[in-house]
Parts: structure tokens; sequence; C-alpha cells
């Protein structure tokens, strides 16, 4: 029996992550084209200036794509397309409700 693999959670999350990644690179590179807090200038001017760049914007990217992961999964509502309810799980395998009884319970004093 071949077991089919849903990649749609995969496939959700990497195209938050890339727009997350794109945002990071927009916000770095407007950091870098507006000279905020003489970014622009210390990158030229040093010999490590772009790898200095790089490890920003390698961090940038961690961060967006992270944060937009989360928020993309904290908004998502979890609802199924129509059609797909029940296909993919087996017959028995299907939850079945089961009646609990409550007995009474008091406390016991215990002195």
């Amino acid at each position: 029996m071949r077991r089919t693999h849903d990649y749609r959670l995969i496939r959700f999350l990497a195209g938050h992550a890339a727009v997350g990644a794109l945002i990071a690179v927009a916000a770095v590179s407007l950091l870098v084209i507006g000279d905020v807090g003489g970014l622009r200038g210390l990158v030229m001017r040093n010999d490590a200036g772009y790898l200095a760049l790089a490890v920003m914007l390698g961090f940038f990217v961690i961060t967006f794509a992270s944060v937009q992961m989360s928020v993309a999964l904290m908004l998502h509502t979890g609802e199924e397309p129509a059609g797909r309810k029940d296909r993919d799980v087996p017959a028995g395998m299907k939850l079945q409700p089961i009646r609990i009884t409550a007995r009474d319970h008091r406390p016991t004093r215990r002195y």
C-alpha cells in the first residue's frame, strides 16, 4: 500500500517564510539606502562591512520569516476544503464519542 503525503502545511509555511524573507530584504535595503544611522557609510568604509551587512540580512530574514509564519499560523482558521473531511482517515480509525458518567466524590475529612 502506497502512502500519499500531504504537503499543504509545508507549502503554507514555506510560502509565508518566503514573504517574510522578502520583507526582511526590503527592510535592510531601505535601511542601507536611507543611510539610517550612517549604516551605508559604515558598510562602504569598512573592510568587513559587507560581511556585517550579510550577517544583518541573515538575522533579519530569520526574524521576519519566523514572525510571518507565526502570524499566519495564528490567523489560520484550520478549515478543511470541501470534499476532504474524512477521505484521509480509515473507517476504523475515526473518533467515536463515549459516554462518561460522573460519580459522587465527596471529599473526606481526615484529621
